[in-house]
């Protein structure tokens, strides 16, 4: 093992985490490769491999293997749909050649597939550390941890990003992990990384993580709060701009001073979601920018969306009855 190797980020890739979450991988990739060299690394949604890079640059990293099924869309648990149509696994490859020696991009091995497809002779050895990092809802993360188990070692390091947004799928994790007696300790790292460790690791990253982690329940309780208060906010926005783009203004007013008291998110963001109230005609340019035509307010993305609209609407008119 190359002793002087300090595992680090390309400063000439998109990284899609913060600084401090690169500083915490990188920290587990330092326990990970001074105990086990020679370590085998599995990463469930790469993007364009920014994340790859520091294990691809490591020579204690033997083998990589990447499973990303490259959709050209994706949602979250907050609704949102982030599109992904400039993503590929030959462009994120040509960008990681442009950084890194032809031997180190011979380690690895990618997969344009759900991991569920992948078979074990496909993946043929058993992974030290796993990174999951592809579509961030509870049942797709969940999904994702059952399918990457089978290729861990009972020595090994399982992580998860967004955790502020897929908390019921960690819960569900811990749970299954102890129906099936399982050792194992977790830990919460800034800014939304979920770390679990097993077997030696236990040992070598306790001590470590503990010093770094937010309180989990704390940190659980108010990623669920969070959520919550942004399908609220999410809800009001649409009633609003269906209030504004047919006159009723004062209506929409009052939904406005409703979601102020409703979320605990800061003005600043109220005011680029619902729009100044007090400023119509700006309004009223915001929400026509945001919606394309005045169908989109109401119809969303599909049925489901469209349903879920029309009763917050009927919802909302009732709370807004009570504020008259």
């Amino acid at each position: 093992m190359n002793t002087t190797f300090v595992p680090h980020f390309s400063p000439n890739m998109e990284v899609q985490i913060s600084n401090t979450e690169r500083n915490a991988l990188l920290t587990i990739q330092e326990i990970v490769r001074n105990s086990h060299p020679g370590y085998v690394y599995l990463e469930v949604g790469s993007y364009l491999g920014g994340t790859l890079y520091p294990h691809l640059a490591d020579p204690a990293c033997q083998q990589i293997y990447s499973v990303d099924l490259r959709p050209a869309s994706q949602a979250d648990e907050r609704g949102r749909l982030f599109r992904y149509e400039s993503s590929s696994t030959d462009r994120m490859r040509t960008i990681l050649s442009q950084q890194l020696s032809t031997e180190s991009m011979s380690k690895l091995t990618t997969f344009d597939a759900d991991l569920a497809d992948v078979s074990s002779d496909q993946i043929g050895r058993l992974c030290d550390l796993i990174f999951i990092d592809a579509e961030h809802t509870n049942r797709a993360a969940f999904r994702d941890f059952l399918n990457a188990y089978p290729y861990a070692k009972a020595d090994v390091i399982i992580m998860f990003h967004d955790a502020n947004l897929i908390f019921d799928a960690l819960e569900n994790v811990e749970s299954w992990l102890i129906s099936k007696k399982i050792k194992y300790d977790s830990f919460v790292i800034p800014d939304n990384l979920f770390v679990i460790v097993m077997g030696i690791f236990i040992e070598l990253g306790t001590p470590i993580f503990s010093q770094l982690e937010f309180d989990k329940k704390t940190y659980f309780h108010v990623a669920r709060q969070t959520l919550q208060d942004y399908h609220g906010v999410r809800a009001l926005r649409l009633y609003a701009s269906w209030c504004l783009i047919h006159g009723y203004r004062r209506q929409a007013a009052r939904i406005h001073q409703y979601a102020l008291r409703y979320t605990t998110l800061n003005r600043t963001n109220m005011l680029e979601w619902v729009g100044d109230t007090h400023h119509d005609k700006q309004v009223f340019d915001k929400i026509e920018r945001f919606t394309v035509n005045k169908q989109a307010v109401s119809d969303s993305h599909g049925p489901i969306d469209r349903l879920r609209n029309r009763l917050a609407m009927v919802l909302l008119g009732w709370l807004e009855r009570l504020l008259r």
